[in-house]
């Protein structure tokens, strides 16, 4: 096998490289040159070991208090860890929900109202009863009275027609008596007039019928008592004077008939158009109340409405619900106080730290 350090050169070079220089010095320099351009390649990691305390630059929410009313429950408590929507605060809202209870019965109060005064306008419109089984009795008796004075309208016209027609039958019943009262006087004027004739012409033939006859026989009979022309002349004219102011007597009757039978009047029928007229106005007249009465309504439902809003918000903010996940803060001026003004800030949620953090 071959020796290499029997070469002389291999000779040499031990005793010339094999120092303690070449052997140690050089190794730990390459060493450190390796480390240094590693250093500047390989990334590093520097760990920290400190104590100390992380605060947030500002909280996620702030929790203000909502009423002053009393605090009922609470749960804000320093360092606690709340989530979203969990309750932290309730105060005392007896009287929120009393009003809450007194609004909506008023509210249905105003409702069924409004319902029963457009049940009554339907009605008078459409001349039938549109009201429902609840609606309010209040509108119905008014519909009632409403239908009540109309009949009497019409009735009030049918009774002055029932008056007139009884008034103008005894009218007639009247004339009718004057007339046959007429009748008759012109019909022993006529007679009268007969006797007289048959006195002028001496005809007795056509009187037999006549109820005056008498008086031509009576005539007679004085005629043949008397013995000169001149007797019977003069009884002759007192005969006819007697028959003639008869006669005129008669007549004069006969004239005052006529005037009362012209005096005697009837009256025509009333017509319906006065009553439908006075019914018109009444339905206008009720139209118009009505509406108005439905403005009332409406508008005292909208205060309603807008009172049981509010005190719906006021019912709400009886209770303060967590806006985020977070770690309760308190305001160590309240503490457990039982009034918080409204508005004033009662404790702040910071964000959750869910890990420690290790820092040199």
């Amino acid at each position: 096998m071959f020796n290499k350090n029997t070469l002389e050169s291999t000779e040499f070079y031990n005793r010339r490289y094999s120092t303690y220089t070449t052997k140690f010095i050089l190794p730990i320099f390459l060493f450190v040159v390796l480390t240094i351009v590693a250093s500047t390649l390989v990334k590093r990691e520097i760990t920290v070991k400190s104590t100390g305390e992380i605060w947030p630059v500002k909280p996620l929410a702030t929790v203000q208090s909502t009423s002053n009313n009393s605090i009922e429950l609470n749960k804000l408590v320093e360092g606690t860890i709340v989530k979203k929507g969990q309750v932290l605060l309730t105060y005392k809202h007896q009287n929120e929900t009393t009003n809450e209870q007194l609004l909506k019965s008023q509210l249905q109060e105003y409702k069924l109202d409004k319902k029963g005064l457009q049940e009554y306008q339907d009605s008078l419109e459409n001349g039938v009863s549109s009201f429902s089984n609840n609606a309010p009795s209040e509108y119905q008796d008014l519909y009632k009275n409403y239908l009540a004075q109309v009949a009497a309208y019409k009735a009030s016209v049918d009774q002055e027609n029932t008056d007139r027609n009884s008034a103008n039958s005894q009218a007639q019943n009247q004339k009718q008596q004057l007339q046959n009262s007429k009748s008759t006087i012109n019909t022993q004027v006529g007679q009268y007039q007969q006797i007289l004739n048959t006195i002028n012409a001496k005809k007795t033939d056509n009187i037999n019928d006549n109820p005056f006859k008498y008086i031509y026989s009576n005539y007679v009979s004085q005629i043949n008592t008397c013995k000169t022309q001149s007797e019977r002349e003069q009884v002759k004219e007192q005969v006819v004077n007697d028959i003639n102011d008869k006669i005129q007597s008669l007549n004069s009757a006969s004239r005052d008939a006529s005037n009362q039978i012209a005096a005697v009047a009837t009256s025509p029928s009333v017509s319906y158009k006065e009553a439908d007229d006075k019914v018109l106005l009444l339905k206008e007249q009720t139209l118009a109340n009505i509406k108005k009465n439905q403005a009332s309504t409406q508008t005292k439902i909208d205060e309603v409405t807008a009172k049981l809003d509010g005190n719906s918000d006021e019912l709400k903010n009886t209770k303060i619900k967590a806006t985020d996940t977070g770690v309760i803060h308190l305001n160590t001026e309240f503490g457990k106080q039982k009034y918080i003004a409204k508005g004033t800030d009662v404790a702040s949620i910071y964000p959750l730290l869910s890990k420690k953090l290790n820092c040199i």
